[in-house]
């Protein structure tokens, strides 16, 4: 279990399980943040023992802080997923002629069609994004984004497109080499780079393709550190930077600089970079900082795929508008 997962007796809700444990185990079988959230949050509201909607939402909302405190980092899509579960409890309640237990019947069928469709529309968005690869490309990608991995091997296995795939490492967890295995399981042609050289290399690249840790309010992305380096290079070399994300991961957040996102604990001193490059020896002296993630502007971003459509960012906020009210 990772820092900060640890729940005190008195904070448990009592549904009868144990939350965290829940959530943890569903994101350790590979479920996606999102399916596990509202899967975890499906079995508070089936279990719980309250009498009335005001206390039924009372539970969803200790289990909601209770599955964001049990990860490290701040993940901005498990926070947009458990207020959209909440928008599902407000209008339910809205209709007055449903007895109560009719209200959590509707909600457990809600969260289960929801879990249903977190699969449903990653293949969705691939179908669609895969057309912007065109053949004998050269693409570019950053992070460990399983949506992009998709969209990659629908080009190349359905589609029968040939093209290559520069991946970065992506630093510090290393999620690159993740990718790179995985595309290259389908054939697709695959060279690794530092990040720090996505600049020397755009000039090769036809694309940039990027997943997302949440799309915010104003179109921007909150994504694995280095994603605003390569925004930046592709900007000045005139590429296309793409984002590929599901429309659950539109946040209600409006940061206009790196400084305005929710605070995220970087991992500091400790062993520094020793786990990725065992023989360099970090001096006991030198500060550490490993940032996990950044903030890209809108206007880095030349289009948004995801699963209501293909995007400019400014059409961001319509869609939250049609989500929330």
């Amino acid at each position: 279990m990772e820092e900060g997962s640890e729940v005190k007796k008195d904070e448990m809700v009592s549904v009868g399980m144990n939350v965290t444990e829940e959530f943890l185990a569903g994101l350790n079988r590979g479920e996606k943040i999102a399916a596990s959230a509202v899967r975890v949050l499906s079995d508070v509201v089936r279990k719980s023992s309250a009498g009335t909607l005001m206390e039924l939402e009372h539970d969803i909302r200790k289990a909601s802080d209770q599955m964001q405190n049990s990860v490290s980092a701040a993940a901005l899509s498990l926070k947009a997923v458990c207020e959209l579960f909440l928008v599902f409890v407000t209008r339910v309640s809205l209709d007055s002629k449903r007895s109560f237990e009719q209200c959590r019947q509707e909600l457990i069928a809600r969260g289960e069609k929801f879990v249903e469709s977190t699969e449903i529309c990653v293949h969705t968005i691939a179908k669609t994004a895969a057309r912007f690869v065109r053949d004998s490309s050269t693409i570019l990608t950053h992070g460990n984004s399983k949506l992009v991995s998709t969209i990659l091997e629908r080009a190349a296995v359905q589609d029968g497109k040939s093209f290559h795939v520069y991946v970065t490492e992506t630093r510090p967890q290393g999620d690159g080499f993740k990718v790179a295995a995985r595309l290259r399981k389908q054939n697709i042609p695959v060279t690794m780079i530092l990040d720090s050289a996505v600049g020397a290399i755009m000039e090769k690249v036809d694309m940039v393709l990027v997943g997302a840790e949440a799309v915010v309010e104003n179109g921007g992305l909150v994504n694995r550190v280095g994603t605003f380096l390569l925004a930046m290079a592709a900007k000045t070399f005139n590429k296309p930077f793409y984002v590929a994300s599901e429309s659950y991961k539109f946040a209600r957040l409006y940061p206009l600089s790196q400084k305005e996102l929710p605070s995220v604990p970087a991992i500091k001193n400790g062993n520094g970079w020793d786990a990725m490059i065992p023989e360099v020896q970090s001096d006991s002296e030198a500060q550490f900082e490993n940032i996990t993630s950044d903030f890209t502007p809108a206007s880095y971003i030349t289009l948004l795929f995801s699963d209501v459509g293909v995007l400019t960012p400014a059409a961001v906020s319509d869609e939250l508008i049609r989500l929330y009210i």
